[in-house]
């Protein structure tokens, strides 16, 4: 008799472990989800440059323009992704790409800006949490690209974050700013022959659970 209960009880727990593998299969313990996010330019493009005019040089004020600014104007741009990686539904690495340039459109011949130069810079909230290369060229249209990767890991890395394209313009030969444009400061003193501008991304919010 005990050896027919004790077969009868091994039995029963082979149905049970039966019954239980399919649900241990779909234990979601470890599993890993990734969310990525786009950033790009808010609001859109700014392309002016507000009244930037000619006035020659301190040494020939009567010289003609060899080179004017770009008819279309200079843009920021601003680009890359965020990644959070969640195991068991909690924060687990975040990773950002981000890059910035400054992009100015000719719209005919011998157009180009003195000066250009551009630093991408990443935040979280209010604070600065890492920056790209400041890069820049001269009598120039196209800026080189400002560019990084910040990588943290923990749930600490949950935030909301964006980048700013911290940026200078500087003017062609002969030509200033009287006034820096709405949403740019003057270097030095007026008339402005450079002038230092920002933009920023839109904002992306990485949660510390999902």
């Amino acid at each position: 008799m005990f050896h027919k209960a004790s077969i009868a009880i091994a039995g029963g727990l082979i149905l049970a472990l039966a019954w239980m593998t399919p649900a241990l299969a779909a234990d979601n313990t470890g599993i890993v989800v990734r969310r990525a996010f786009a950033l790009s330019l808010r609001n859109g493009p700014v392309a002016s440059l507000g009244h930037l005019q000619f006035r020659g040089t301190t040494t020939s004020p009567t010289a003609s323009p060899l080179d004017s600014p770009p008819g279309g104007g200079c843009t920021p741009t601003i680009g890359g992704n965020i990644t959070g990686n969640y195991i068991d539904g909690t924060l687990s690495t975040l990773t950002a790409t981000y890059q910035t340039q400054v992009v100015c459109t000719a719209t005919g011949a011998g157009q180009s800006m003195g000066a250009l130069v551009t630093t991408a810079e990443l935040f979280e909230g209010l604070n600065a949490v890492q920056e790209g290369p400041t890069v820049n060229c001269v009598n120039c249209l196209v800026s080189p690209v400002s560019e990084n990767i910040y990588a943290c890991a923990g749930v600490a890395c949950a935030g909301t974050y964006w980048v700013a394209n911290v940026y200078f313009l500087g003017a062609p030969a002969g030509w200033d700013w009287p006034t820096a444009p709405s949403g740019c400061i003057g270097v030095g003193t007026a008339p402005y022959t450079a002038i230092e501008c920002s933009a920023v991304s839109d904002t992306v919010t990485i949660p510390p659970t999902m």
